[in-house]
């Protein structure tokens, strides 16, 4: 548990490092988006003397090159987006742990102690970020995510709740981030070409990688 803390809490430093312009591991190059699409007007239909339709024409996508500047803020900003959902999938995972007794003790608060690091190395994150404007919608409504995540988790360490209301209060924050995911792994993918299948496959293996992590620390 501790290693894999420590190794996501890297990641996530390397990841949200404003100067570093270092492939990320979690999203490929080989299928970031190369370009933006504007598409243009539909035309009004007028009908024809003989009220036939005039059918409306296929619209043809404008491609707009993206700067390196650009893909650098495009890849960022979504490994940010996955690692907020990873803390609230993390979340979930170590109130489930701690609630059947799986955890308990200085194991426990280590997980509460990791989880939070990695939250602030987050919010760091998201301070030095500025999404490229089509993403903004996704990333607002990831943010709301990350704030109720960030509470639940305070929350909880304080003592105000307990594992039991954290697990009734996170699968709705789960489902919630993963459409967030999913809608702008389908925008990426019909705006720039991406394989948005490829994106998901990425994404789950670090979502999966989480209960894995978990079975495989108890001594």
């Amino acid at each position: 548990m501790k290693k894999f803390l420590s190794f996501l809490l890297i990641l996530l430093i390397t990841a949200c490092s404003p100067g570093s312009l270092v492939e990320p591991t979690l999203l490929p190059t080989e299928i970031l988006p190369t370009a933006t699409f504007t598409p243009t007007n539909t035309p009004t239909i007028t009908p024809t003397p003989t009220a036939t339709a005039t059918p409306e024409p296929t619209l043809t996508p404008t491609p707009l090159p993206l700067t390196e500047e650009e893909l650098n803020s495009l890849r960022q900003a979504y490994q940010i987006l996955l690692f907020i959902q990873i803390d609230s999938n993390m979340l979930e995972e170590t109130a489930t742990k701690v609630n059947n007794g799986e955890l308990a003790g200085f194991e426990a608060l280590g997980a509460l102690l990791g989880l939070a690091t990695i939250i602030d190395e987050v919010n760091k994150g998201i301070a030095v970020t500025t999404p490229l404007p089509f993403l903004k919608p996704y990333w607002e409504d990831a943010l709301m995510i990350h704030e109720e995540t960030k509470t639940l988790l305070g929350d909880w360490f304080n003592k105000k709740i307990d594992s039991s209301i954290v697990m009734e209060k996170t699968p709705a924050l789960n489902a919630s981030i993963e459409k967030i995911m999913v809608d702008l792994e389908k925008e990426l993918s019909g705006i720039n070409g991406i394989d948005a299948e490829e994106l998901k496959k990425v994404r789950d293996e670090a979502i999966q990688s989480i209960g894995e992590i978990f079975e495989t620390s108890t001594p």
